[in-house]
């Protein structure tokens, strides 16, 4: 079964962040500065989010979705940005954008327009709209 239909690879298989610390050195590693650098090209810059999602029932597709969020950073300091991704750490790259709007992320914005779960990476609104539709969850 095919749930990534014609969605690049690279776009629709989920992977897990990899980092390693550099060894003898008490500079940050390469990591912070990935994380550092996507967050400094997002600033003073509004940029789209997409989560899908698909629900599948023997082995085809039987609903799918696509939902949107536009998030839009403040132009915030070099200072701040600092601060930020070292008060973070790793963390940050599990999370899209390199931010984690559930937490101290949410300083980064001045506007944000959409669902917070999609947001977050699970459409649950629409999600538990279908379910429900379908008797998998109590209405």
């Amino acid at each position: 079964m095919d749930v990534h239909g014609d969605i690049p690879e690279d776009l629709s298989r989920p992977r897990a962040p990899t980092s390693r610390k550099p060894r003898g050195t008490a500079q940050p590693h390469r990591a912070s500065w990935a994380a550092r650098a996507q967050l400094a090209r997002l600033r003073g810059r509004t940029h789209r989010l997409l989560s899908a999602l698909a629900l599948a029932e023997d082995g085809r597709v039987v609903w799918s979705m696509v939902d949107g969020a536009a998030l839009t950073m403040r132009d915030f300091s070099a200072g701040f940005l600092d601060e930020y991704v070292s008060r973070c750490g790793e963390r940050l790259l599990g999370t899209a954008g390199a931010y984690e709007i559930e937490g101290l992320g949410i300083q980064l914005f001045d506007r944000v327009e959409g669902d917070f779960s999609t947001i977050i990476g699970l459409p649950l609104l629409p999600l538990l709209a279908e379910l429900r539709e379908r008797g998998a969850v109590q209405a």
